[in-house]
């Protein structure tokens, strides 16, 4: 039977995102930073910040997960320099909507604004994405619930849709098919790791050894037996951790338990 769990998570999604949006409207709306409380009454203000907000939450919800999750960056990066990135990225796009808005709503702004623009909205931007992406409060369950996870760009379920919605838990080899667990079922798949590897990028996991690939919120414990090093992803199972993927697995586990 076909299982579609896309729904549930587009509505905790939309929840989060109305949450956190609509605590920086309220906030920059009463404050009026940047001139807009002097410039602007309240209604045209909350006009005024609620277009930013709204542009802002779609480009970062681009490039913060984007830069959290690739895979290539996280073997290489620690996530807090990720979400910088992240956020520098999208501060740079939203500074050049910012500085049109301006140009269109309050007169003429002189190229060289552009910069104290960048300024502005890297500070409020990376309040506001630390809030949604990396809350101090966020232990490890609320890091493992997968509500930042964009289904709808990771390549992996645009190729297999009957799994869309679903989180993954481990991808195993066996021969020349992969056996993929997510947490309501178990599927084959005629896949080459490889493959797999390049369409789960913007998934928050990685390749733990040339047949395993592990999520994130799956990794319970690392531990060595004998002389094999072993990553726990359930009560009763354990994955081989290969030597090339140790740092960067051993950095992940320690970012999500810190």
């Amino acid at each position: 039977m076909k299982t579609n769990l896309l729904p549930s998570f587009n509505k905790a999604v939309l929840l989060r995102k109305i949450r956190v949006d609509g605590i920086a409207l309220v906030a920059l709306t009463i404050l009026g930073p940047f001139g807009t409380y002097h410039d602007f009454c309240f209604f045209p203000r909350a006009a005024y910040w609620a277009f930013m907000v709204a542009l802002g939450s779609v480009i970062f919800e681009i490039t913060v997960p984007g830069f959290l999750y690739h895979q290539g960056l996280m073997h290489k990066v620690p996530r807090i320099l990720r979400f910088v990135l992240g956020v520098l990225v999208g501060s740079f796009f939203v500074a050049w909507g910012v500085f049109a808005v301006e140009n269109l709503v309050r007169g003429p702004v002189g190229i060289s604004a552009l910069l104290w623009l960048y300024l502005f909205v890297t500070i409020i931007a990376g309040i506001i994405c630390f809030v949604s992406f990396m809350p101090p409060f966020a232990g490890r369950a609320a890091k493992s619930d997968g509500a930042d996870i964009d289904f709808e760009r990771i390549a992996f379920f645009q190729s297999y849709p009957h799994l869309n919605g679903e989180r993954l838990r481990w991808i195993s080899m066996e021969d020349h098919y992969a056996r993929v667990v997510t947490e309501r079922r178990e599927v084959l798949l005629h896949v080459s790791m490889q493959k797999l590897e390049r369409q789960l990028q913007q998934y928050p996991g990685m390749r733990v050894h040339r047949s395993h690939w592990v999520a994130h919120a799956s990794i319970q414990n690392i531990c060595r037996v004998g002389r094999t090093v072993m990553i726990e992803v359930d009560h009763d199972t354990q994955l081989p951790l290969g030597g090339t993927y140790q740092k960067p697995v051993e950095r992940a586990f320690s970012e999500m338990t810190k």
